[in-house]
């Protein structure tokens, strides 16, 4: 790699890779609609703003480039509107892809790597996942990834670009967000419920070993035109990382134990009280699905393929995590 270009590059994955590529001696272009990058690393790197949802604002922003991360996107889903939204969304997603692989095959961009999300693989509660599996469910936000991934492996093909697609699990590490962020602050300020073991599986990958990932298949040829999940390779039930989350913040743990019924039943109000006042609520099906159901995907494929060997585990991760949330790092 000669020149990148990073799309999404003040995201907590995209601002990882960026550093890291810095420090490895590559010359970076950061691509964001409005953040810009900070630290003593940060002085080194091209920053652009441009919306990928708006052809217009991309004109040249690959040239000059070889490499082509593409890390942008829409990032969080809460609640039933986000849902909805995230499906609108699809022009970003959809339309901001073709946009940015029309780019990198106008500039003579060699290689080109799209950060998808396993949701384009679905998901089933019954056993664990690998790409070629047809889930049962795919929601809005998994199929206009899906819908992207296809568009970077026909048009990469056409143009002779090297392409891949990546499917991260639930990314963790110092300074997350989302879903993880807010169970660790719930527990912190004591407002987490005593969550039962349900037995479940959910699968993680650290920011620093997804990092690794992006720029390993990047390189390596039998990634070429493959798509891969991304995962540490431990399967996680929500009962042990809520355990591990309070001995690593030093509280105590619920000596009241909720039932999973009324987990669910509670779920079902929400959903309710969120289409009658409009706004998120704490806990809904779907929050509620997110604590208890499986969510589990085989990184198989991407270890036999390039030899991928995770470095981290949530558990060992959870000191820095939570020294970064008490530091402000993470808003």
């Amino acid at each position: 790699m000669h020149k990148v270009l990073v799309a999404g590059s003040s995201g907590f994955i995209g601002s990882r890779l960026v550093r890291s590529l810095v420090e490895s001696g590559v010359q970076v272009r950061g691509l964001s609609r409005s953040t810009r990058l900070t630290g003593d690393w940060a002085s080194s790197v091209e920053q652009v703003e441009a919306d990928i949802s708006q052809q217009e604002s991309l004109v040249d922003v690959a040239r000059g480039c070889d490499t082509v991360f593409h890390c942008a996107g829409y990032a969080h889903v809460r609640s039933p509107r986000d849902i909805s939204d995230s499906a609108q969304h699809g022009g970003i997603t959809v339309d901001g892809t073709r946009f940015l692989l029309s780019e990198a095959e106008r500039a003579g961009v060699k290689r080109f790597v799209f950060l998808s999300s396993v949701k384009a693989t679905g998901e089933d509660s019954t056993h664990c996942l690998s790409e070629d599996d047809s889930a049962g469910f795919i929601d809005g936000y998994g199929s206009s990834r899906r819908e992207a991934e296809h568009l970077v492996l026909d048009i990469g093909n056409d143009a002779g670009m090297h392409v891949c697609n990546l499917r991260p699990a639930l990314v963790y590490g110092p300074g997350v967000k989302g879903n993880l962020l807010r169970m660790i602050a719930a527990i912190d300020r004591g407002r987490f419920p005593g969550i039962p073991d349900t037995g479940n599986d959910r699968s993680m990958i650290h920011v620093d070993d997804l990092v690794k990932a992006l720029m390993s298949v990047v390189m390596e040829p039998k990634a070429n035109g493959r798509t891969y999940h991304v995962t540490d390779g431990r399967h996680y039930s929500t009962r042990q990382v809520y355990e591990w989350m309070c001995e690593a913040l030093g509280r105590p743990r619920s000596p009241f134990i909720l039932p999973e019924c009324l987990f669910r039943s509670v779920g079902k109000i929400g959903d309710v009280g969120e289409k009658l006042i409009g706004r998120c609520m704490s806990l809904t099906s779907a929050s509620v699905s997110r604590l208890l159901d499986s969510a589990c995907y085989s990184n198989d494929r991407l270890c036999n393929d390039i030899g991928f060997e995770p470095r981290y585990d949530l558990e060992s991760s959870l000191a820095a995590m939570v020294q970064a949330w008490r530091e402000g790092d993470s808003g």
